[in-house]
């Protein structure tokens, strides 16, 4: 899909999100299923929902960094909008990074 210059493909981006809120769907039920005293699918299920928490924390620094300034510059008529996506998408970010990780360690 070829665009003009005031249109964007935003695919890449919609796809991320997607694969994100499956990943974090899942997890619950990964952890819920690790069967109490196996160390070692613990230490493997612990391992990767760190992995996809740093993953989700270096798209969302990204966003921060390149796509919510140029929402704004782009589309200053919006500052309000694009104010609330960004506390919106810090505070999901602190809640399910501190909400996973005092499942895991059990706190």
């Amino acid at each position: 899909m070829q665009g003009t210059s005031d249109e964007s493909d935003i695919r890449d981006m919609l796809a991320v999100h997607d694969a994100f809120r499956a990943e974090l769907a899942e997890l619950p039920d990964l952890v819920l299923a690790v069967t109490p005293g196996d160390s070692e699918r613990t230490g493997i299920v612990g391992e990767h929902t760190l992995l996809v928490l740093s993953m989700l924390e270096a798209h969302h620094d990204g966003e921060d960094v390149l796509v919510w300034p140029l929402v704004r510059e782009r589309a200053p008529e919006a500052v309000d909008l694009v104010a609330a996506l960004e506390a919106q998408h810090a505070g999901g970010t602190d809640a399910t990074h501190d909400g996973l990780y005092c499942h895991i360690m059990g706190t």
